[in-house]
């Protein structure tokens, strides 16, 4: 009887001349980075071995465009490492009397990717932290099965964005407006009518669920690990007037959490923030003191982010 030997591994670049369909190895991608063909996020070790990347690895090490990775969880070839080349410097978004003004929104398990007519929603009503800009709720109204917000009586819906931003960019409106998406919002000098992503990487050290806060003016996409999560991509207002918790269930370890924005017109803005709370407790923050924030844009103001668009 002939002895049969098994090998289980992965062959990660054996066959690089077709059409660059192979795995890459650490080695092969940290050469890459030296030849200015990656760059890397901050405060990354990686290792220096013969191993096939896997899709969180790339995520968590390289500014790449999550549009190309697989969606799912199989290695990622490298024709799917798509560098971000651009780098921009997040500022403050100047404050908005509609943004966050329709309230805060928690939404209910097993709410769909596409959230804008997901019904299952509470709203944290009574806590001006969350509840903020009142004198402008005139301008909501939700209709989940609707196509659209519907405003409340005598608000034209079809000329609201344009009108209400042509006020804003006049300076007519104050800008003191509070509420979650006004206080942690940042833009960048990036283009209109295009598609903007960014990423973030936390360390998490436990497993179990955390919410994730998130709006943009005008239309916004959240993923973890290259999964998209989330959506809102109605020109309507809705990202913007509704300030959106979503739960999550996230194992401990590293993750990168990826958010999109596209402006339709200036002004423009994306907000998210993650909290490591219970839902409870977060309805009762009435300040950041009272909330564990895994991360927040607000923090990242002044940063330079590798951007894909």
């Amino acid at each position: 009887m002939k002895n049969i030997l098994v090998f289980f591994g992965c062959f990660c670049y054996s066959f690089y001349s077709l059409a660059q369909s192979f795995v890459p190895t650490h080695n092969y991608i940290k050469q890459k980075v030296t030849e200015g063909y990656f760059t890397t996020k901050a405060s990354v070790v990686w290792p220096s071995d013969d191993k096939c990347i896997n899709k969180q690895e790339a995520l968590g090490y390289l500014n790449l465009d999550p549009s190309y990775l697989p969606t799912d969880e199989r290695s990622p070839w490298f024709s799917e490492l798509v560098p971000c080349q651009n780098s921009a410097v997040l500022t403050a978004m100047p404050a908005q009397n509609v943004y966050s003004a329709c309230g805060t929104y928690i939404l209910g398990t097993g709410y769909p990717v596409d959230i804008e007519h997901f019904c299952n929603r509470s709203r944290i009503t009574g806590n001006p932290f969350w509840d903020a800009n009142p004198t402008e709720q005139s301008l909501c109204g939700f209709n989940c099965a609707s196509a659209m917000p519907l405003a409340k009586a005598g608000t034209d819906t079809t000329h609201r964005d344009t009108t209400l931003k042509n006020l804003r960019t006049s300076g007519l409106l104050a800008t003191t407006y509070g509420g979650p998406m006004n206080r942690a919002g940042v833009w960048a000098n990036v283009p209109t009518m295009q598609w903007v992503t960014f990423s973030v990487k936390r360390t998490l050290t436990r497993s179990g669920t955390y919410y994730i806060g998130v709006a943009a003016d005008n239309q916004f996409k959240v993923s973890i690990d290259g999964v998209e999560i989330a959506k809102y991509t109605s020109s309507n207002q809705g990202a913007f007037e509704f300030w959106f918790i979503l739960p999550v269930t996230m194992t401990a370890g590293t993750h990168v959490i990826t958010l999109s924005a596209k402006d339709d017109s200036s002004p423009a803005g994306v907000a998210a923030e993650m909290y490591d709370n219970t839902e409870a407790e977060i309805r009762a923050a009435t300040s950041y003191s009272m909330l564990n924030l895994v991360f927040s844009t607000k923090d990242m103001i002044g940063t330079t982010t590798y951007m894909c668009y």
